[in-house]
């Protein structure tokens, strides 16, 4: 049986209709299926980039705000914003004390303020004061190199010494630094005795060879 033109036609275009549906029924649909699910994923992946991008920044901003920290704890040990003449004090005992070096006495000065515009209402100021040390050429070296050493920020404004027989009696001119109020010279009491890890024990630094003689009150008798 022979076709038509017209019969022709129609079965042509029904088979390109019919493998038309099988190319997208078995190719494009699957494909398109596969496009989405890879575009969820990575929204999926984004979104836990994103999270962990942010944990990261929190992380980041943690860590800096403890070095921060760290920072302005190690200037507060250098700078202080207190006087704290009774641990400057302990500072100088323990640098005579290492140097070999004894002390005779020591002066404080009223701090003064420095020509700098501090922060946050403090002020610069200098504590100015003079030690009287008793030894040699050797310990005078170490007690001086010691001071530029400590935690806490000190400078030698001067040293004077003359000759006593065969010792070098020094005196020495030194300033630490506090951040302090306008107008402020010592600031409040603080109970010193309750800082862990900062005794007072000896009963007279000033005697010679750091021994000092205690005496036992008597016992009362009832």
């Amino acid at each position: 049986m022979s076709l038509n033109k017209r019969e022709k036609m129609l079965i042509t275009l029904l088979l390109v209709v019919g493998i038309g549906v099988l190319y997208i029924n078995y190719l494009i649909f699957p494909l398109y299926d596969q496009l989405m699910a890879n575009r969820q994923t990575l929204s999926q992946r984004q979104a836990v980039l994103d999270e962990l991008q942010q944990l990261s920044i929190g992380d980041n901003l943690a860590n800096e705000e403890t070095r921060v920290d760290e920072l302005v704890s190690q200037m507060d040990e250098q700078i202080p914003n207190d006087t704290m003449l009774p641990l400057l004090y302990l500072d100088i005992l323990k640098l005579v004390q290492d140097s070999g070096s004894v002390l005779e006495g020591v002066d404080f000065n009223v701090p003064s303020k420095e020509d700098d515009p501090g922060y946050e209402g403090l002020f610069l100021n200098n504590i100015q004061f003079r030690i009287n040390l008793m030894g040699d050429y050797g310990s005078l070296d170490r007690f001086i190199g010691s001071v530029y050493e400590n935690t806490r920020k000190m400078d030698v404004v001067w040293i004077s010494y003359e000759r006593s027989e065969d010792s070098l009696r020094s005196n020495v001119n030194l300033k630490a630094y506090a951040f302090l109020r306008d107008g402020e010279n010592f600031t409040s009491y603080t109970d010193y005795e309750f800082i862990e890890g900062k005794p007072f024990g000896r009963p007279d630094p000033f005697t010679t060879g750091g021994q000092a003689q205690q005496t036992e009150p008597d016992d009362e008798e009832e």
